[in-house]
Order: C-alpha cells, then structure tokens, then sequence
C-alpha cells in the first residue's frame, strides 16, 4: 500500500480582473483589498475580500476566486465579479409609536453621489411629536481600507410641557475589516 499526498504550489496574488462594473470604479474594488500583487493567497482571504465588498453596500452580488491553475501559481489572476446596487434608492414608510405617535418616512440613498466615490444617504422623518433629518456623506473605501464621513442631523420632539431641538454634526473616518471596526470622529451637538 503507497499513498502521496501532494498539497500542490502555494498561490500567489497576480492581476485583479473585475467584471460587471457599469456606474461605480474599479478604484472603489481594488482599494478593499487587502493584499498586494504577489502576496499569498487562501480560500479565506478571498472570502474575507468578497464579504467586504458585500458590506460597501455598492453591490447586490459578488464572487471573488482566484484562477486554480497550479501552472499560474506564482501570479494567480482574481477575478472579481460584481452585480451593481441600483445607483439611488428610497424607501418609504409609515409607523405609529407610544411615544411620539404617527409617523411618515423616507430614506434616500445614492450610490455615486455628482461622480464622486462616494455615498450620500438621507433620512427624512415627519411625525405628530417627532421631526427628525439625519444625512451622511461617506467616500467609498480609500486606500488601507478607511472611508471618510461627513454627517449631520437635526431633531424636534415635542412632549406635552416643550419642544426640544438638537441638532448635531459628525465629521471622521472609519476602518472596517473582519476583525476590527473602528469609527474615529468629531462630534458636536
């Protein structure tokens, strides 16, 4: 009885070919690599590549594999394919709460907002006790997997003896991998 056991050549990253871009760049899927050309390359790795790309919220589908020729393990190609969120969305709704009675809503979001890499997102809340307006600009990932966010909100709620108004601003940049979320900002109210 003989067995051999051949575990194969390691892989390596080679050139990143990404398909089914139409509104957003390029720039905004390569800068959410973690790995360069030539650094080795696992199942999970690109795993952890594709559910980053899921999280950006740009796209509704992705698949990143890595071609298993052992003859190109030394610059194995990845290919990214991606099937693009729809460039604005909105969401509407209506509600009633204990607290601060009927309500209407509505969100918006867009995804490429004037040709930037960026993602502005709206939220407009009118209701009989409550008004409330919050927005965020937020760049698509940057290089070192970091977003820059700018944001803001304004809020009335009325309760039977007054109405209060706040309102508040946030300005800071965030970093986000499969083990670490970090949000640094500038807060003020």
């Amino acid at each position: 009885l003989d067995l051999t056991v051949a575990s194969g050549p390691r892989f390596h990253a080679g050139e990143v070919v990404i398909e089914g871009l139409e509104r957003q760049d390029a720039k905004s899927v390569r800068n959410l690599t973690d790995f360069s050309t030539g650094a080795a390359i696992t199942e999970q790795r690109l795993l952890d590549y594709q559910e980053r790309l899921q999280r950006s919220g740009l796209f509704e589908g992705v698949s990143v594999t890595a071609d298993a020729d052992p003859a190109q393990a030394d610059a194995a190609t990845i290919t990214v394919r991606v099937r693009e969120a729809p460039l604005q969305q909105a969401t509407f709704g209506i509600g009633v709460s204990a607290n601060s009675g009927a309500r209407v809503s509505v969100e918006h979001v867009h995804r490429n907002i004037g040709g930037l890499r960026a993602t502005l997102r709206n939220k407009l809340e009118w209701g009989t006790k409550r008004t409330l307006y919050e927005g965020e600009l937020a760049s698509h990932a940057l290089e070192g997997l970091y977003r820059n966010l700018l944001g803001g909100a304004w809020e009335s709620v009325e309760s039977d003896t007054d109405r209060v108004y706040s309102t508040r601003l946030r300005l800071g940049r965030a970093y986000d991998t499969q083990r670490h979320e970090q949000l640094g900002f500038v807060h003020a109210e």
